[in-house]
């Protein structure tokens, strides 16, 4: 990473997309943060500050498609800012993105996610775990331990669990597809609602079955 590069990944821009989640949990705001190389993190449910952190651009679920370079950092509606510099532009691009694709995948129009995602570094087996998260098809499930089996380590179980725990990016990288070996659906970033929901919007039943599924064509 040369200095530019550098510089754009310490500049990220924080978005409370209101309403994205309506109808999964109460409190329906997602918070998506990214930086000139991608989406840093993805903040729901019981994770989300109560009061938005400043500066922080706030827009609406059905909002989402607004002109990219139209904010600044400081301002606090998305269409009342200045034009962006090209670091900030590319951050609030990548959040913009990340936004309408999962708005998509929540209506059911979406399956893959093509945002490019920056997460903060992180351990080698934990940043293997979400690598290997990553993979899981849309409409399937695996256990921790298949995780363990797959990244060559059978005992590491609740170590991929802690890892699973510790993903900042929540939709973006699937960890609601992985579960227990008993069929129990496990806990989940930002609470266990949003994970029984994630479940069956992808055509799986949401009762803790934890066999496998064909995706959706």
């Amino acid at each position: 990473m040369n200095a530019h590069q550098a510089a754009g990944a310490s500049l990220e821009v924080r978005v409370r997309v209101r309403g994205l989640l309506a109808g999964i949990i109460a409190q329906a705001d997602v918070e998506i943060c990214a930086n000139a190389q991608g989406v840093t993190r993805v903040i729901l449910g019981d994770r989300l500050p109560t009061v938005p952190k400043a500066p922080t651009i706030l827009i609406d679920a059905p909002d989402v498609k607004v002109p990219s370079g139209c904010f600044t950092a400081g301002s606090t509606n998305a269409r009342e800012g200045l034009s962006a510099q090209p670091d900030e532009a590319r951050a609030w691009h990548h959040a913009r993105q990340a936004a309408e694709e999962i708005a998509d995948y929540l209506r059911g129009e979406r399956q893959h996610f093509t945002v490019p995602l920056s997460p903060a570094s992180t351990s080698p087996f934990t940043a293997s775990v979400h690598e290997a998260i990553a993979t899981i098809p849309y409409g399937q499930r695996r256990t921790y331990a298949d995780l363990a089996a797959a990244l060559g380590n059978a005992g590491a179980t609740r170590a991929v669990g802690t890892a699973c725990g510790k993903n900042p990016l929540p939709i973006l990288v699937p960890c609601h597809r992985v579960v227990r070996a008993d069929g129990t659906l496990g806990r989940y970033t930002g609470g266990d609602g949003i994970k029984v929901a994630l479940l069956a919007l992808e055509g799986g039943d949401h009762g803790g079955q934890s066999a496998e599924r064909t995706p959706r064509g």
